[in-house]
């Protein structure tokens, strides 16, 4: 009768109960297993191993994302933004990872964990 502290967490009904009801929450600590989780974590690494062998410069490979994890086209505003936030990435990278190829995987990486972890995928439109 014990139900996974996962499962808890994203509002599986109670077995125990011969009419279990699933309530419908969106609360911080979802966020924060989404942010958190190892399984998300691996996710956003595979999903960067994948948009970076994609040729093109990074506006291609940024296209390539939005299609795998979104289904459409980044709006321009999306799109400018993530370039920023790569650009941001690697600069706060650059003390700690002389590497520049690891560096540039590294802050792929962590646009994935953003896009992984977003909105889109708890609301449906």
């Amino acid at each position: 009768n014990n139900v996974y502290d996962l499962f808890q967490l994203l509002d599986f009904p109670d077995p125990a109960v011969p009419s279990g009801d699933r309530a419908t929450t969106t609360v911080a600590p979802q966020a924060l297993l989404m942010m958190n989780s190892d399984l998300v974590m691996q996710c956003a690494d595979d999903l960067a191993e994948r948009v970076l062998k994609q040729d093109g410069d990074e506006a291609d490979r940024l296209n390539h994302l939005s299609l795998i994890a979104y289904g459409r086209d980044f709006t321009d505003a999306e799109k400018q933004a993530n370039l920023i936030f790569l650009a941001q990435a690697e600069q706060a990278l650059s003390s700690k990872e002389p590497d520049t190829a690891k560096r540039h995987r590294q802050a792929w990486n962590m646009l994935c964990h953003v896009v992984c972890a977003a909105n889109e995928f708890i609301y449906l439109k």
